[in-house]
């Protein structure tokens, strides 16, 4: 939250920056970069169902009008408010991790250096529908369920791990006009599993596997 500069409402399509895709538009988040100021902020929370979030923010100057860095991090963990009758455990459930750290170097007045690496680390137990109440044929005898509950021997699940690293390269020339050079890589990987039988037995279920990467 500490490192956020701004956030635009681009309207659509937005061909050339953004990507062909974006025809309605698009939000852009734009993060602050490191300062030659020391500063740093941390924020603490507690909810229901036992939710804990905490996130944190450090920026400052390493070499002083040269090089300076910033590191945010944030985690939340939140049990589930979904009851799993087959074996008491709870879905729907969240934890995750993800943060940035940003280094800029300034060799001099014309030329700056941006290197920013992120990441996220995801797994919970999200939902895909209700369970089955009572007996389906030729399926019988299993327990009535009620509000907030499920039913399901193979509990859902979801994993999900984004790292990307990104270097920016600005020259300012002495006419005035100024060059960008921006080279990234990215990458996803993502396990998700669902019993879309939904009752505690093995007929139907998704285990879906992917994972991309990408060099610009």
């Amino acid at each position: 939250e500490g490192d956020i500069a701004r956030v635009e409402i681009l309207r659509g399509p937005q061909g050339t920056f953004f990507g062909k895709n974006t025809t309605a538009g698009a939000i852009n988040i734009v993060t602050s970069q490191p300062s030659n100021e020391l500063s740093a902020q941390a924020t603490l929370d507690y909810g229901n169902y036992d939710l804990k979030r905490v996130s944190a923010y450090v920026t400052g100057p390493l070499i002083a009008d040269r090089l300076s860095a910033s590191l945010s991090a944030y985690g939340v963990d939140r049990r589930g408010y979904v009851l799993n009758l087959y074996n008491g455990s709870h879905a729907d459930s969240d934890r995750y991790t993800g943060g940035r750290a940003k280094l800029r170097a300034t060799p001099n007045d014309a030329l700056t250096i941006d290197l920013a690496l992120d990441w996220l680390v995801e797994n919970h137990a999200n939902m895909f529908g209700e369970s089955r109440p009572g007996g389906v044929p030729p399926i019988g005898g299993d327990e009535e369920d009620g509000p907030f509950t499920i039913n399901q021997n193979s509990p859902p699940r979801e994993a999900r791990t984004n790292p990307g690293l990104s270097a920016t390269v600005t020259y300012a020339l002495p006419s005035g006009i100024t060059r960008f050079a921006i080279t990234a890589w990215r990458y996803a990987r993502l396990h998700n599993f669902q019993d879309n039988y939904l009752c505690p037995r093995d007929y139907y279920w998704i285990d879906w596997h992917d994972w991309q990467h990408q060099f610009s």
